[in-house]
């Protein structure tokens, strides 16, 4: 098993000296802008505030989005299978199902890199006009719409 994440983390070493990763990075981040500013646009022009991670569920809200999205990760992994100099040396020292189980560790592992990054600058964009919330608020919200309780009463009995 180290053998296997000692693969996956010479796919992210590599990511220093790749112009291909700062790019795809830099072209999410402008993904997520454009996205971003019509949702914050919307909470401007209604005064309103929101949750800080609605912009990210909302940036995903058509197939348009999903697409671009998906594509520049796509563009992330371009140069799959991730063939190198050092794949002789893995090869040699491990096998071939630890190698792959590594580059299958790895792309997981940067997906989620690629998310967490979309969906912290989707919330950096969308600062200004939105708020942090404990999601036990959304369970509180859809109690109360399920049963109607007037102001003046207690909500725990």
């Amino acid at each position: 098993m180290k053998q296997v994440f000692m693969v996956a983390l010479y796919n992210f070493r590599t990511w220093k000296k790749n112009p291909r990763i700062f790019l795809s990075f830099s072209i999410a981040f402008i993904f997520c802008f454009l996205l971003s500013d019509k949702i914050v646009a919307f909470a401007e022009k209604y005064d309103t505030s929101m949750q800080i991670l609605e912009p990210f569920i909302w940036t995903f809200g058509d197939s348009n989005s999903i697409l671009l999205s998906s594509m520049i990760l796509i563009f992330l992994f371009a140069d799959m299978p991730f063939v190198t100099n050092a794949t002789p040396f893995f090869l040699m020292r491990t096998t071939r199902k630890k190698w792959l189980l590594g580059q299958a560790i790895y792309i997981l592992l940067a997906t989620s890199v690629y998310m967490v990054f979309v969906m912290s600058a989707t919330a950096f964009i969308s600062m200004r006009k939105a708020f942090v919330e404990m999601y036990g608020a959304i369970l509180r919200l859809h109690w109360d719409t399920q049963r109607p309780v007037r102001r003046w009463q207690c909500r725990h009995r």
